[in-house]
Formats: structure tokens, C-alpha cells, sequence
């Protein structure tokens, strides 16, 4: 490994390895955060145990890239029961 002509074990006096030109004690930051998977609501009148006839909503993920995964994740969201928006308990289709 080359060590600059330092001597092994010696830090240069530039900071230019830094990635970024990140400084000593800054804290690394992060340039993008995880993305919101886009959700459809569907929607469907249904009733609740507790409030009777709701307006009952489930969510799905949308299509996207690798389309394979996300065929897998709206299937398994599609068998989901839909959600009384009361008090977030299965609905019965009416």
C-alpha cells in the first residue's frame, strides 16, 4: 500500500483522502433517504363489527422496477382484508 512517503501509520498532512471532502468530526450525512413505496388505496363498503356499514380501504403497493417483486407484493397486499377506518379491524364485505 502506499503511504504517500509518511512513514506506515501516519496520517498526511492534507485531508484530501477524505471521501467527499468530508472534514474530521462532521458527521456523515446521508444524500437521499429511503423513497415512500407509492401506495393505491382501494376502497370498498364493508361492515364493522363496532360501527356498521363502513367505507372499508386497504392499501397496495403500485408497479414498479423489479416487476417481478412488486407482482409478488400486490398479490400478497390483495389478499389483505380491507381495514374499517374507525378502528383499523377487518371489515366483512357487504
Amino acid at each position: 500500500m502506499y503511504d504517500g512517503g509518511q512513514g506506515a501509520g501516519q496520517l498526511p498532512e492534507s485531508l484530501d483522502w477524505l471521501p467527499l471532502g468530508r472534514q474530521p468530526g462532521q458527521p456523515r450525512t446521508h444524500r437521499h433517504r429511503g423513497k415512500t413505496m407509492a401506495k393505491e388505496v382501494q376502497t370498498q363498503a364493508g361492515r364493522c363489527s363496532t360501527h356498521g356499514t363502513v367505507q372499508a380501504t386497504r392499501e397496495v403497493p403500485e408497479t414498479g422496477f423489479p416487476f417481478a417483486v412488486y407482482a409478488i407484493w400486490r398479490a400478497a397486499a390483495q389478499r389483505r382484508p380491507f381495514l374499517c377506518p374507525e378502528c383499523g379491524a377487518a371489515v366483512q364485505a357487504d
